[in-house]
């Protein structure tokens, strides 16, 4: 799994130090302590953490029971 949470689309264009590159076991999933322990590596805003601990497990069942291959986002244009 490649994660950020400097947002945008243009991934590929960060520095490497901003990416968190994870492997992970298929077979076992995508735990929720891999995903806390790389945000934290990142420096991710506390705030972003919990929720995307939650979350990208759920991604990686959706990709794992439903053949879903790739997710996402840009961000919202009215948050502030």
């Amino acid at each position: 799994m490649t994660l950020t949470h400097e947002g945008g689309m243009d991934i590929e264009e960060l520095d490497a130090s901003r990416v968190a590159r994870i492997p992970f076991d298929p077979l076992t999933g995508l735990k929720a302590f891999v995903v806390a322990n790389a945000l934290s590596d990142l420096s991710a805003p506390t705030p972003l953490i919990s929720p995307l601990v939650q979350q990208l497990p759920k991604l990686w069942e959706l990709c794992h029971n439903f053949g879903f291959t790739t997710a996402r986002t840009k961000p919202d244009p009215h948050a502030s």
